[in-house]
């Protein structure tokens, strides 16, 4: 017959065994995101995860994920603000027009800069988050993005001729500053498409001896060449309002169609003409070919039939008064599908219509 003392280390030992056992089958999980209002059993125990009371996603889609990146930010708990943040990046999910979830990371990070300007001069936010996450990947990133934020508030838009000696020398300061943010970041940061992106948007801005953008246009391009909006960026700093031309846009434009032709057909023509709504360019000054325009929209569209690039199309038809493929682009356009801001200036959708039906 066991002992007492045999007895009682018997029972420990179950115990111990059932707590092992309990917390195998439910192990807490990171606190839940604030709009994740399902019982605790969905999240505590996996095996309830897929049934359909229990279904959840917390990214569905870029739009639902930029707003709740833009809560998370908001709320001040960087700690869980971290967790979504390496939670996108590491999603390979695109939205309609083929960009990834990780766009919508930059955008609310972005959104919260430009609303802190005057809440918080201070930046006591930023602060904050280093201090909740000490080993931050986004944190950095963050802080750069905040400094060439900075830089252009000084700066402005005009043009450079409108800029006075001091204040490109301020602005050049707070893109150093930016650069020193970036290169101050964990070494995973570098693993990061967004490290890159505001890595290249600094560089493009800096005017030093040396600067080394298309050398890191090229290294970001190589590693994630589907990640559009390295090329949209590039491409923005060609226009002739920003020192370049018409004719080195064109050429950027085909170059990187042909270099991309493989995966993306010949969609890439389109998309980054259509990078140029809101520019100054005509069909006079600009190089683009109407014919291959309008075949590349006809694969952008059937790749990516993101309303966004319907309308596109039937405006840059409109504009090339080409009646066919306006009617064509035009009859895409179905319900709620319209979006004024993605026609070209001078070619809203009213004005093409009274066109079209002239035409008739």
């Amino acid at each position: 017959m066991a002992t007492s003392r045999q007895f009682l280390t018997m029972v420990m030992a179950l115990c111990l065994t059932c707590l092992g056992a309990i917390a195998t089958a439910a192990v807490p999980p990171d606190q839940p995101y604030p709009w994740d209002t399902r019982s605790p059993k969905c999240r505590n125990f996996p095996e309830l995860a897929a049934t359909l009371v229990c279904a959840h996603e917390d990214w569905p889609t870029i739009e639902v994920t930029l707003e709740r990146l833009t809560q998370l930010v908001s709320l001040g708990d960087y700690t869980m603000l971290d967790r979504a943040l390496t939670e996108v990046s590491a999603s390979d999910k695109r939205s309609l027009g083929g960009i990834p979830f990780d766009e919508a990371s930059f955008y609310a990070l972005y959104g919260w800069i430009e609303s802190q300007r005057q809440l918080d001069p201070d930046v006591r936010w930023l602060a904050r988050w280093k201090e909740q996450v000490p080993n931050s990947q986004f944190a950095p990133i963050a802080q750069a993005m905040f400094h060439k934020d900075q830089a252009w508030l000084i700066r402005g838009n005009g043009l450079a001729s409108t800029v006075s000696p001091a204040s490109w020398k301020l602005f050049e300061q707070q893109l150093v500053a930016a650069r020193k943010a970036l290169s101050l970041a964990p070494p995973a940061s570098r693993n990061l498409p967004l490290w890159h992106r505001v890595l290249l948007s600094v560089s493009i801005d800096q005017r030093a001896a040396g600067n080394d953008a298309s050398d890191v246009f090229r290294k970001a391009v190589a590693r994630w060449p589907t990640y559009f909006r390295f090329y949209e960026i590039a491409l923005y700093r060609l226009e002739p309002r920003w020192g370049g031309s018409w004719q080195l846009a064109d050429d950027f434009i085909n170059h990187w169609s042909r270099e991309l032709a493989t995966s993306e057909g010949d969609s890439m023509y389109a998309r980054l003409y259509r990078t140029l709504i809101g520019s100054t360019f005509t069909p006079q000054t600009a190089r683009m070919d109407w014919n291959r325009m309008k075949a590349s929209f006809e694969d952008l569209v059937t790749r990516y039939p993101h309303p966004s690039f319907m309308n596109a199309y039937a405006s840059y038809a409109c504009m090339a008064r080409d009646k066919e493929a306006y009617a064509r682009a035009s009859k895409r356009i179905k319900g709620d599908a319209l979006n004024e801001d993605a026609w070209l200036s001078g070619y809203s959708p009213e004005a093409c219509e009274l066109w079209a039906a002239s035409q008739r």
